[in-house]
C-alpha cells in the first residue's frame, strides 16, 4: 500500500512542477515545435518531431522508456497477462521514470506530450476489469511506447 501512496505522491509533484506554460511564438533557436504549448494540454497526437528530428532524452529517460516496452511486451506475451502485476510493475518503473526525471526545456516539453496519455492510459488499464479488454489496452500501451521511439532518442 506504502508504493502505492508513494506513487501517486510523486505524480501529483510531477504534474504540478511540470504545468508550466509555453508561448506559441517559440523562437527558432530554441528548437521547440510550435504544438509543444503545455505540460497538461495536449494529447500524443499534438507531439511532433523537433523541426524533422527527434526530441533528445537523457539516458535514465531512455532506460525508463524502454524498461515500460518491455514489461508491455512481456505482458502481452502471456495469455492472458497478469493484470495486477503487470499494472504494479508499469506504476513503479513510471513513478522511477518521474523521480529520476532531469530534463529541461522543449525536449522535455515534449516528453510530456508523450508521458501525460501514456500514464492516463495505465491508469485506464488498472481500472479495466475485463480480461478482452486489458489485451486491447495493452495494445494501445505498445503503440504508446512505438510513439516514444518515433519521437525520442538519447
Amino acid at each position: 500500500m506504502k508504493w502505492r501512496t508513494c506513487f501517486l505522491v510523486l505524480m501529483a509533484g510531477f504534474a504540478v512542477a511540470c504545468n508550466t506554460q509555453h508561448s506559441h511564438d517559440a523562437k527558432p533557436e530554441d528548437g521547440a515545435a510550435a504544438t509543444v504549448q503545455s505540460a497538461t494540454a495536449a494529447p500524443s497526437s499534438d507531439l511532433e518531431l523537433n523541426n524533422g528530428n527527434k526530441w533528445k532524452a537523457d539516458a535514465l529517460t531512455m532506460l525508463h522508456a524502454r524498461a515500460l516496452q518491455q514489461i508491455i511486451d512481456s505482458a502481452l506475451a502471456q495469455s492472458p497477462a497478469n493484470h495486477a502485476a503487470t499494472t504494479a510493475r508499469l506504476e513503479a518503473e513510471l513513478s522511477k521514470m518521474v523521480s529520476d526525471c532531469k530534463m529541461k526545456g522543449p525536449d522535455h516539453d515534449a516528453l510530456h506530450l508523450w508521458l501525460e496519455p501514456f500514464m492516463n492510459m495505465v491508469k485506464t488499464y488498472k481500472q479495466d476489469s475485463v480480461a478482452a479488454s486489458q489485451g486491447t489496452q495493452l495494445q494501445a500501451l505498445q503503440q504508446q511506447t512505438r510513439l516514444f521511439n518515433m519521437y525520442f532518442e538519447e
